[in-house]
């Protein structure tokens, strides 16, 4: 019979790591969410006006200083459209819900194919994800025509027989790294209450 000897100073370091582990796991939910706030207030942005649409099944925040328009579309696809500003900032963008009863993945494509022709577009990035436990894609890329250049960042979720799109626009000279993280934590703010 074979005898087995246990090394107590391996035994304990490892279960010393595996504890530090299990705590730093457990507590990773608090940070993301003390950096998201972060965020925020590092862009001077913190304070957060509710906005609802949809007969107040869609509701979600933007920051208080930005200046938004609600635009009437109600003779196409798209059901709501929220444009936003911050001229200090150079970020405007705008929140939509678009009617669409095929796949998120065909509707980021066809949003990518009918882009403005005035732009130049490099950099396109695409990934799927999920935002508040629905299916999602983030996309990123770069635009530049002869006068102006902007990062985007945008955000598709699946709905219902519908898609919300947020779009997110900074001037070249004033993006931030820590921009779309911002962004995502604006987008999270979202719910649809079905």
């Amino acid at each position: 019979m074979k005898r087995i000897e246990i090394n107590r100073k391996r035994l304990g370091v490892s279960l010393v790591i595996i504890g530090l582990i299990l705590v730093l796991f457990a507590l990773q939910g608090t940070f993301e969410n003390k950096l998201k706030k972060a965020a925020l207030m590092n862009s001077d942005l913190i304070n957060l006006k509710k906005y609802s649409a949809l007969n107040d099944k869609l509701i979600y925040n933007l920051p208080k200083e930005w200046v938004s328009k609600e635009n009437d579309y109600s003779l196409s696809e798209v059901l709501y459209n929220n444009y936003f500003s911050d001229k200090l900032l150079d970020i405007h963008g705008y929140v939509e819900v678009w009617k669409d009863d095929g796949t998120l993945k065909t509707f980021v494509e066809r949003s990518k194919d009918s882009a403005v022709k005035e732009y130049e577009y490099n950099n396109y990035v695409s990934s799927s994800s999920r935002i508040n436990n629905k299916e999602a894609f983030e996309v990123s890329y770069t635009m530049d025509s002869a006068k102006l250049g902007y990062n985007a960042y945008e955000y598709y979720i699946n709905l219902d027989n519908s898609v919300v799109k947020f779009s997110f626009f900074v001037g070249k000279d004033k993006n931030k790294e820590n921009y779309s993280l911002l962004f995502k934590t604006i987008v999270e703010t979202f719910s649809y209450n079905e």
